[in-house]
Order: structure tokens, then sequence, then C-alpha cells
């Protein structure tokens, strides 16, 4: 890989070049279960994206449900990687030992809820296809974006649950502890907020939030008013040790490893031209 290499101009290869580039990675191209493979393309210029995998990666899916009664999904996306800043959009799992396992990438123009169900539609088709498996999920470990959200709920309906990663929920609050909070408070709010995280019954958080808010509402009302509308009663209230499915972390540390790996291992944090950082992938898959 290049080191410290000067970045090229940031202009999009033409679609002539990507048409080849296709062919190259096309099922028929490619046979063995090792092989990269392109499962989805969008050539359109306001809504490119090419997803990425290999039947090998697509039986990680297979694999983790097996193996577990929870079948789980993590998904993120990652910059840095393109001259021309593109994100890559990253889906994985767990195996039996709860480590991270690639399922696949989307080179994409955007991570909007369009870009991430296209993604995930092409997962899902994907292991149709090549196994007759119809892919389902108990458990999504994702951030707050609603794009994501809202995609998989697109893909897989109602019937999962999502969780909310603890260190995302304890980033936005701790910008709200240092704006709203007097500081003699800050260090026993940040201790009562870790106390919540590893509490491990549903029915004692609801206790221990109860006295949370009776503790710190007369304190700081504008944090408690903020904490319980944004991180209690609301969509994102999936991050405490009760609320994830035994055994499972409250954390997506793992994808988010993975995204670091892929920036320190493969790319040596250099940015590249779109048909360049195709073979980078390859060499990741």
């Amino acid at each position: 890989m290049r080191r410290n290499g000067k970045k090229k101009e940031s202009t999009l290869e033409t679609r002539a070049d990507f048409s080849l580039l296709m062919e190259s990675f096309s099922i028929k191209e490619n046979t063995s279960e090792n092989d990269t493979i392109i499962i989805g393309q969008n050539l359109n210029p306001d809504d490119f994206c090419l997803v990425f995998s290999s039947r090998q990666l697509l039986k990680n899916v297979i694999g983790q449900a097996s193996s577990c009664s929870t079948q789980y999904l993590c998904l993120d996306a990652t910059y840095k990687l393109t001259v021309v800043g593109y994100p890559l959009l990253v889906f994985g799992t767990q195996n039996i030992n709860h480590k991270f396992r690639l399922i696949g990438f989307a080179l994409s123009r955007h991570e909007r809820e369009k870009d991430f169900t296209f993604a995930l539609s092409s997962i899902k088709y994907a292991l149709q296809e090549f196994y007759k498996y119809e892919w389902r999920v108990d458990f999504i470990m994702a951030d707050g974006s609603h794009a994501i959200r809202n995609a998989t709920k697109a893909i897989f309906g109602d019937k999962y649950q999502h969780g909310m990663c603890s260190v995302h929920v304890k980033r936005n609050i701790e910008k709200r502890i240092t704006s709203c909070v007097d500081v003699e408070h800050r260090s026993d709010l940040r201790d009562d907020f870790d106390f919540l995280k590893i509490i491990h019954d549903s029915g004692l958080f609801k206790v221990a939030i109860s006295l949370f808010e009776k503790k710190w509402n007369s304190i700081t009302p504008e944090f408690v008013d903020y904490f319980l509308q944004t991180w209690v009663y609301s969509e994102f209230c999936n991050w405490y040790a009760g609320s994830i499915p035994i055994g499972f972390s409250t954390t997506n540390n793992g994808i988010e490893g993975f995204n670091y790996a892929i920036k320190n291992k493969y790319t040596d944090w250099d940015r590249y031209k779109l048909n360049e950082f195709v073979g980078v992938l390859k060499g990741i898959i």
C-alpha cells in the first residue's frame, strides 16, 4: 500500500470504467467461495452504490444463525477512504464467541436510508439466490442513525429489537453534562449513568430510572428532561445491559474496531480513487 502518498484529483471514474470493473467481479467470473463478487449495483451518479461480498462471507449470516439463538446484525458507515469522500457502508455479525464477522460492504455516494436499504436488500437477495436462505434478524446494533433504523425496518419489518451503542449514548450525554450541569455535580452524575448502563433487568432499570429522576430533577432539570426524552422514552432506549441479548455487548465496538483496522492495516490512512479502492476491498474480502 502507498504510505503518505499524494492524493489524486477528486474525479469520479467513468461509467465505462465501472462497467469493466463489475465484469471482473461478476458472479459468472468468480466461482470460488472466497472470490469477491458484486451482489448489488447502481451506477446512477446521484445514487451510486456497489455492494460487495463473497459466498463465504454470506455464509457468516447462516453460521451465526445456526450457532446462536439470537440472529444478530451490526452495521455502520466509515469515511476518509476515498478521494471523493464516499462512505463505505459495513455490514457484519458475530460468531459463537461474539467476535465480529464481516458480511459485506457497500461503496456508496451517500449513507441515506435508500442506500442502506439497497445494500441490505442486495445481501438478502444474494442469500436467497445462493443458499435459499431467508434472512431475518432478532437484534440489530448500530448508532443513532435514522437512515439505518428506517432501512432495517424496511427490510426486516418490526419483528426485531434495535440496540443503541452505549458508547455513543455516553458521548452525547457527556456533551450535555459539560454544557448544562454544574461542575460539582458532574462526577456523581456520570457515576449514576455508568450504574444504569450495567443493570441487567428491565424491571430494575425502570426503578433505577425513577430514582435517578427523583434525585437529579431538583439539581439539573434541564439535563433530566434531555436524558429521559432522548435516551429513555424514545426509540434509542436499548443501550443498557438488560435491553441487550445475553452474551452480546452494549456497544458497536466490534464493527467500529474493524473500520479502524481497514484504515490502519489496509489503506495506511491514505485515500484512494474509487476503482483503486475496490482493489483494497477485494484484499479485505
